[in-house]
């Protein structure tokens, strides 16, 4: 393959150089192009357009020129004027700064302070229409009052024998009701776990026992062909040697 001849070469052997060079000439640079100029070129891609803010936003800002330094000699001869009038204050009202302000409390309008009073005692019953609970204007009186916050009414030959606050709490709180059987038997789970034990709520009888193999149905059907009670007398009268066996005649 042919190479094209040098150009440059045979120009600075020639005796008088050609007025019009075939090729233009180019100086070439050896320093490479600065970041700066392909940060700029991406952040104007980026934002379409020219990107606000500076290329990097950690480097110092430079201070805006329209910042002025504050006249400091200005605000110190203020702060001086301002001591010297507060100085002139505490000379004409000596006793202001020694006093302890108390703080003010918060607008309310529950009313928090109370009066404290005594109770009366044994000597000061009919002073200022104090009735003692335990008379029988008093026990009436927590009888009524008893009555409508709870419900109970306490009977008067009980609360007649009362004569401490306990025993007239006692009359008013009834003891929970004792449990059944079934329910104490359900709670401890000891006889559920047998296979030939079953617990029931209440006595089985022998109409409990027939439903059990299915006979009972059969046994109603029978009762009612014959017109009888299917359970009771239904007016009849009772087996008259039961009544002889209890005395009766």
């Amino acid at each position: 393959m042919r190479r094209v001849t040098r150009i440059r070469a045979p120009r600075l052997l020639a005796s008088s150089s050609p007025s019009t060079p075939l090729v233009s000439l180019r100086p070439i640079s050896t320093t490479a192009p600065s970041s700066s100029d392909t940060t700029d070129r991406f952040r104007k891609l980026l934002w379409k357009g020219k990107a606000p803010g500076p290329a990097d936003p950690y480097a110092q800002q430079p201070e805006s020129s329209s910042y002025q330094q504050p006249d400091l000699e200005a605000y110190e001869a203020e702060l001086a004027e301002l001591e010297s009038q507060t100085r002139d204050l505490g000379s004409l009202f000596p006793n202001a700064a020694s006093s302890k302000t108390r703080p003010s409390r918060p607008f309310s309008r529950l009313k928090t302070s109370f009066k404290p009073t005594r109770a009366p005692e044994v000597n000061d019953v009919g002073i200022n229409g104090y009735t003692p609970a335990l008379s029988a204007e008093g026990l009436e009186e927590i009888n009524k009052r008893v009555f409508q916050l709870t419900g109970h009414l306490l009977p008067d030959p009980k609360l007649a024998r009362a004569q401490t606050v306990r025993h007239i709490l006692n009359l008013i709180v009834r003891p929970p009701p004792a449990k059944k059987l079934v329910e104490t038997l359900q709670r401890r789970g000891e006889l559920f776990a047998l296979p030939n034990v079953s617990v029931h709520a209440r006595r089985i009888t022998p109409i409990d026992r027939e439903k059990e193999v299915g006979r009972w149905k059969l046994i109603e059907k029978e009762l009612a062909k014959r017109d009888l009670p299917v359970t009771g007398h239904a007016g009849l009268e009772k087996h008259r040697e039961a009544s002889w066996v209890q005395g009766g005649l």
